[in-house]
């Protein structure tokens, strides 16, 4: 019977070889055969830890999202908004130049039907967080007074755009081009 640290060591060697080949090949497209390939062991081996593809994609998925979740939810909760929104672009930043394919695959999979309440809880802890730094932003009259959510959808798009174009122009995107986008999208979501 292997240890409790070979299962552990077994179990995050499938989930980083999911992890790629899920990016590689999206959720629909990847066969528990192919991550067990990636992985180095046999089928029957990834049943023993996931009961079926849903289930390691979901695994996945919260591992990824609570990552991000937790660099997010470190930035500070009171102070000046513009220094939370930097440590918030920041932990962003840093999680993505980090964990690029993690990144990819929370973007590829985090509306999708499969996932289960667990994970969609997970999504919504993040949005929870942002909402909740743009509202105090918002009550020391530091950001546009508009809905919440609807500020969220303009600082997470424009992030986007920047991985989107990291991702497919390289030298192009670099991290200084992350910190030139934070001080233009404080600019498109602050009070004029």
């Amino acid at each position: 019977m292997p240890s409790a640290a070979a299962a552990v060591d077994k179990r995050a060697a499938i989930l980083d070889a999911a992890l790629v080949t899920f990016v590689e090949r999206t959720y629909a497209g990847t066969t528990v055969p192919q991550v067990a390939e990636a992985a180095g062991v046999a089928t029957g081996t990834i049943y023993r830890y996931f009961p079926s593809k849903e289930a390691l994609v979901n695994a996945l998925y919260r591992r990824w999202k609570g990552e991000l979740r937790d660099r997010l939810l470190a930035a500070p909760a009171t102070g000046d908004p513009r220094e939370a929104f930097h440590h918030w672009w920041g932990a962003l930043t840093s999680f993505v130049l980090e964990h690029p394919d993690a990144f990819a695959f929370l973007e590829m999979h985090h509306h999708e039907p499969y996932l289960d309440a667990e994970s969609r809880q997970a999504g919504i802890d993040v949005d929870t967080g942002a909402i909740a730094l743009i509202a105090r932003g918002q009550a020391a009259g530091a950001i546009r007074p508009l809905p919440p959510p609807l500020v969220m959808a303009l600082v997470y798009g424009a992030f986007i755009g920047i991985v989107r174009g990291l991702r497919s122009y390289g030298d192009l995107f670099d991290a200084r081009s992350f910190a030139l986008a934070e001080d233009a999208v404080w600019d498109l979501v602050r009070t004029p």
